[in-house]
């Protein structure tokens, strides 16, 4: 199975569609101005962008412990080893 078909990936896609959504709404007639706007939005961003990094860290782990230290995570010297490919 080809990790890009993962119904992770897909979710990740609708959470970042759904995080621009809030922030850049089709109408602003009710509120004064984008603080006003986000103010009344931020817990709903907020659970949507830890949504997003979980969904994101569950990705990572499907891909592999390999795919995961290629960022230099769990590395004791912090430094990124090699790629794989040549």
């Amino acid at each position: 199975m080809d990790v890009r078909d993962l119904p992770v990936r897909d979710l990740l896609r609708r959470l970042f569609f759904f995080l621009v959504a809030l922030l850049f709404p089709d109408r602003m007639d009710e509120y004064s101005g984008f603080a006003e706007y986000f103010h009344s939005r931020q817990k709903w961003f907020y659970g949507l962008l830890a949504a997003l990094f979980l969904a994101d860290l569950i990705d990572t782990a499907i891909k592999g412990a390999a795919h995961f230290t290629a960022f230099g995570v769990g590395t004791r010297s912090g430094k990124a080893p090699s790629p794989p490919w040549p």
